[in-house]
């Protein structure tokens, strides 16, 4: 399936009927998240029996399935929760509800041990506040929203998939207004309106989204009846993983103010944070260059474990004293000094490496203990795609040179954005 590896997930929306019907058409969507890492999922369905006033969060303990249970972030619900009056738990609604019980399996599967956060909400007018708790409260975090909804309901297939065909649209526009007037009008219809416009909402929120649709079914499919079906749709919110240029010349900043004062007396510079982008996790390597352009230090972490703006520094800071192929860099050494920080987007398996794009994709090969990876930058030292994975294999992850050939070598790649000062220091 060609979904772009750059774009990060933010959202998915999903159904929620029986297995047998809208099955299916969900795990297209939860097939793509097993290659995003995600700490808390919060899920937000409808309250199918009746419409009540706010919104019911679950704030403690686990939920239980056959697979095991998965723990409530308990944390985060309490902060959503707090943000309004109109926010509250009443177990009655969620004990009657569905909307959010069937998708458990999916995200024990794929999910990684994320934790959820379980919403219910019905009236449109309180998706707004919703989603600005949201914002509020996700920055930061490794998290994904999902809106559990079904499509038109009852209708003859025909009639069905022109309605669905207008609300997918609506979903593709990602206009918040125009969603919320065309449900208003009656032109689009699904159950979970309250959901998916909490959903358009957020996403508005976090900057510029984008819509990949991955997948739309009827009931009539399974159970060959096309008179009087049920719409399903499967697809993914994202924003771009890309640092833009005010924050990236931040980041630079960052990196050499804290070498030199580590240079200098050994010491971190602390800084005062408040924008969520750079309180993000990501994967980061820095690479630093001489005045004549040799490499003097790179080091970098693969997995995101910290603040973006804390791996900058940290691995700045390894890359002048820990690179075992240089000795640790001096003060002196500053003048001339260039940086060049690498953000690494989330790595996604890939079965042999005729899926890799030299050149665009960075590299890892792993067996057992034993790791490597290279920049996509690194490409430039080497003729061929097979002089580079052999080097990685060799080089880098301390194994056969061919092991990228064999098939118990786990392959993933990653593209990274490139910051780098245009000028030296």
């Amino acid at each position: 399936m060609g979904i772009p590896i750059s774009p990060k997930i933010i959202g998915m929306i999903v159904p929620h009927a029986g297995y047998q019907y809208s099955g299916q058409t969900a795990a297209y969507a939860y097939h793509i998240l097993k290659n995003q890492k995600v700490d808390v999922i919060v899920m937000i369905g409808p309250y199918h029996e009746s419409q009540f006033p706010g919104v019911s969060i679950w704030t403690e303990g686990v939920w239980h399935t056959p697979l095991g249970e998965v723990p409530i972030d308990e944390t985060l619900a309490k902060r959503i929760q707090n943000e309004s009056e109109y926010f509250r738990y009443d177990p009655h609604l969620h004990i009657s509800e569905h909307s959010l019980e069937v998708q458990l399996p999916f995200i024990q599967v794929v999910g990684g041990g994320a934790k959820i956060v379980p919403i219910l909400i019905s009236d449109i007018q309180f998706a707004k506040p919703l989603a600005r708790a949201l914002y509020k409260h996700l920055q930061g975090q490794s998290a994904l929203v999902i809106a559990s909804t079904d499509l038109s309901h009852y209708h003859p297939d025909t009639i069905a998939q022109d309605i669905d065909r207008k609300t997918q649209g609506a979903f593709q526009k990602l206009s918040p207004d125009e969603f919320r007037d065309a449900y208003e009008k009656g032109e689009i219809e699904l159950c979970g309106a309250s959901a998916v416009l909490t959903l358009l909402e957020f996403s508005r929120l976090m900057g510029e989204p984008g819509f990949i649709n991955l997948h739309y079914a009827n009931s009539g499919v399974q159970n060959r009846d096309l008179s009087n079906v049920v719409g399903y749709n499967a697809s993914l919110i994202t924003i771009s993983d890309k640092i833009p240029p005010e924050q990236s010349e931040i980041l630079l900043n960052f990196a050499k103010d804290t070498l030199f004062a580590y240079l200098t007396n050994k010491t971190m510079p602390t800084f005062l944070i408040e924008d969520p982008l750079l309180k993000e996790k990501r994967a980061v390597f820095v690479t630093l260059r001489d005045k004549a352009g040799n490499l003097r230090g790179c080091i970098g972490r693969f997995e995101a474990e910290e603040p973006l703006y804390q791996a900058v520094q940290n691995m700045s800071i390894e890359a002048a004293t820990k690179d075992s192929r240089f000795p640790p860099l001096s003060l002196n050494e500053l003048k001339g000094l260039s940086i060049e920080i690498s953000v690494l987007d989330t790595p996604v398996p890939v079965k042999s490496a005729q899926e890799i794009v030299y050149g665009t994709h960075g590299v890892m090969v792993s067996q057992g203990k034993r790791s490597g990876v290279f920049l996509p930058d690194v490409s430039k030292e080497f003729p061929t795609k097979e002089e580079f994975l052999s080097e990685l294999c060799s080089q880098k992850a301390d194994l056969p040179r061919n092991c990228w050939q064999n098939p118990q070598t786990q392959i993933k790649v990653f593209t990274t954005q490139t910051i780098e000062e245009k000028k030296a220091l």
